[in-house]
């Protein structure tokens, strides 16, 4: 063996390495970007309700990345939703982390990596969030009603379900430009 081939293995890790960084990096800034739109475009509302483009965000990382990049893009978009909403108690981490991880753990197994599958396991995620928000924050505090629950939650779900497939050509072309295959 000569020490040619172990030159080449270190610079092909340190590449990869580099390659990885950079793509979480790009998800990331992906991740923030929704962030950033969910709470900048809070003037663009329907039936008196913003778009909640982030669970969005993070089943599209899931599902392009895998489960471990989706658990990771859960925990990042989660703890910026939870240090701008009041009284979510790490709701939205401990959510989107789950999100995430079953998104990307249900792709790696069953589903292709396609539009179908994402809309699916989005409009699954939202109904998911908004019932068990809802329940945990205002039901059982006592805060709201049922008829809260039509009045916004699911006009909200909807709305962001209606908005979420301008997200996918964004999450797409990421991940095609950084190779097309899951990072982790």
């Amino acid at each position: 063996m000569t020490i040619e081939p172990l030159a080449e293995k270190k610079d092909s890790l340190a590449l990869r390495r580099g390659k990885a960084a950079l793509k979480c990096g790009l998800y990331a800034l992906f991740v923030f970007a929704c962030f950033w739109l969910t709470t900048a475009l809070s003037w663009f509302e329907a039936a008196g309700v913003h778009a909640q483009l982030m669970t969005a965000a993070v089943v599209l990382v899931g599902v392009f990345e895998g489960r471990r990049a989706g658990a990771a893009a859960g925990a990042f978009a989660g703890a910026l939703m939870d240090a701008v909403i009041a009284r979510s108690e790490a709701f939205y981490t401990l959510f989107f982390m789950l999100a995430g991880f079953v998104c990307g753990l249900l792709c790696e197994q069953l589903f292709r990596r396609r539009l179908g599958a994402a809309f699916l396991f989005t409009a699954a995620a939202l109904c998911a969030q908004e019932i068990l928000f809802f329940a945990i924050f205002y039901l059982i505090a006592g805060r709201a009603g049922m008829d809260a629950l039509m009045r916004v939650a699911l006009p909200e779900g909807l709305f962001s379900l209606a908005l979420s497939p301008l997200l996918y050509p964004p999450a797409r072309g990421l991940y095609k430009l950084t190779g097309g295959r899951a990072l982790l």
